[in-house]
């Protein structure tokens, strides 16, 4: 007879993240390798406001 071998885990995908409707589930979150801070100027800051 052939051996059973359990199925595969289930491929993650983004929405697997951060959801917040299943309480059961883990949320690993975001978090980024190589996290990097970076300075936006007022100027575009301003631009981006009125494109909203």
């Amino acid at each position: 007879m052939a051996e059973d071998n359990p199925p595969p885990p289930p491929r993650r995908t983004m929405g697997d993240y951060c959801r917040r409707t299943d309480t059961r589930q883990i949320s690993m979150g975001f978090q980024p390798a190589n996290p990097v801070t970076f300075d936006i100027k007022n100027t575009v800051l301003t631009g981006l406001r009125d494109n909203q």
